[in-house]
């Protein structure tokens, strides 16, 4: 088994972010972010309810055809911080994307 193929790594690691899942949550760890947004590929089959920085405000995300978007805070107070996105069902049968 390949890091990510892992279990609970429901994204592909880069640079900018990593990512893990329980439950109904997906966890992305913001690491180096390019800009204001992060774009990752949408989560097939699941609707997001609710997003946030842990222990911060909400972000704001957008679905557009194939993409994600999550709109990152204009000065967040450290990196790395982790954004938790809370999902209408369970994430254990996602692909890795």
């Amino acid at each position: 088994m390949t890091p990510s193929t892992a279990p609970g790594r429901p994204r592909e690691p880069n640079e900018q972010y990593a990512a893990t899942r329980k439950g109904n949550k997906v966890f992305i760890h913001v690491l180096k972010p390019a800009g204001n947004t992060l774009s990752l590929k949408a989560i097939p089959g699941r609707a997001i309810q609710q997003a946030g920085i842990i222990g911060g405000a909400a972000v704001k995300t957008e679905t557009a055809g194939n993409e994600l978007r999550i709109h990152l805070p204009a000065s967040p107070a450290a990196l790395p911080y982790v954004i938790e996105l809370t999902l209408d069902g369970n994430t254990a049968q996602l692909p890795i994307l």
